[in-house]
């Protein structure tokens, strides 16, 4: 599990996994004030980084400071 706090607390990210026979399960859960996102996957860890590759994105600024942007595009 991985827990994240912001530092008075109203913002919180919590991550679980398990084991789900070869695949792994993923739970995802995201407080933020009064809102709260939710999500639940299951993945290959076998493609695991191939499937991050997918969506990740390098980008570069005009004067060259680079920022990294994820899910913005859809995979080849």
């Amino acid at each position: 599990m991985v827990r994240e706090t912001s530092k008075y607390g109203h913002n919180q990210t919590l991550v679980f996994t398990h084991p789900e026979g070869e695949r792994m399960g993923l739970f995802v859960v995201d407080l933020d004030g009064n809102e709260m996102d939710v999500v639940q996957v299951s993945v290959d860890p076998k493609h695991l980084d191939d499937d991050i590759n997918n969506y990740s994105h390098h980008h570069h600024d005009s004067d060259g400071a680079g920022t990294k942007n994820y899910g913005d595009s859809q995979p080849d």
